[in-house]
């Protein structure tokens, strides 16, 4: 019996599940796994300033739980306090194993010296866990949420050749331009960060892109979230010019 349209429709809207890491999986392949699956939306507002959104660590955690368990890894905590210029720092450790090998990254955060209503203990527990939110986000590649700069001018300079395109068809000049390229949001790629997830990938293919400067920006936006500082890096590691022209 064949199924009817509205069967097809909802096997159509249904979401695509995921395979779920085998147990053999380098610990990085698992890392890169549990990267692309996580989202931790900032659904918190500060009570000073409405207009503030955040996450905390524990939001961090109870998003990562479920994934962690699938990939048979753990994710652990550790700190220990470094003095810099006079000042106190809490360096916190996000560590994740998963029984055979650990990959780690490390965030810092200062305590202040006076707090209102807080006592000395409460300002070292805020302070670590602010470090480990951002330990965990570093680790597990959480992006801000925010639309990045690059992507806005990449959209702009699609929308500019489109245009040129659909000048030409009209004119009988060029085929019809295609169809319009979604770009993609920091929450919906995973987040480029140098030594970790396909950064030594990435870096191949930077250096190995035959085409212009622009068409490698426009094909990284399409896979990856990042910054500006992490560009930076990522064009530097090319030794000769892009190509100049389409």
């Amino acid at each position: 019996m064949k199924p009817s349209n509205e069967e097809k429709k909802a096997a159509e809207a249904a979401p695509v599940q995921r395979p779920k890491p085998e147990p053999n999986w380098p610990l990085m392949r698992k890392l890169s796994w549990i990267q692309t699956g996580l989202s931790v939306p900032k659904d918190r507002r500060n009570a000073a300033n409405p207009e503030l959104e955040y996450r905390n660590i524990e939001d961090i955690c109870a998003a990562a739980a479920p994934l962690l368990e699938d990939a048979g890894c753990a994710l652990t905590f550790s700190e220990e306090l470094r003095e810099a210029g006079g000042r106190v720092y809490v360096a916190s450790t996000a560590t994740l194993s998963d029984g055979n090998g650990s990959i780690y990254c490390t965030a810092f955060a200062r305590e202040d010296d006076v707090l209102p209503e807080m006592c000395g203990a409460q300002i070292t527990g805020a302070c670590t866990s602010y470090a480990r939110k951002y330990a965990a986000a570093g680790l597990l590649a959480i992006g801000s949420g925010r639309r990045l700069a690059v992507h806005t001018e990449i959209d702009a300079l699609d929308q500019t050749q489109a245009q040129s395109l659909r000048e030409k068809a009209a004119a009988g000049e060029a085929p019809a331009a295609p169809s319009p390229v979604r770009r993609p949001y920091a929450t919906e790629h995973p987040l480029l960060v140098p030594g970790f997830g396909g950064w030594d990938e990435e870096i191949k293919a930077v250096t190995s892109w035959k085409g212009t400067q622009d068409a490698y920006l426009r094909d990284l936006a399409s896979r990856y979230a990042f910054n500006e500082e992490t560009l930076n890096v990522l064009l530097s590691k090319r030794t000769t010019p892009f190509v100049s022209g389409e």
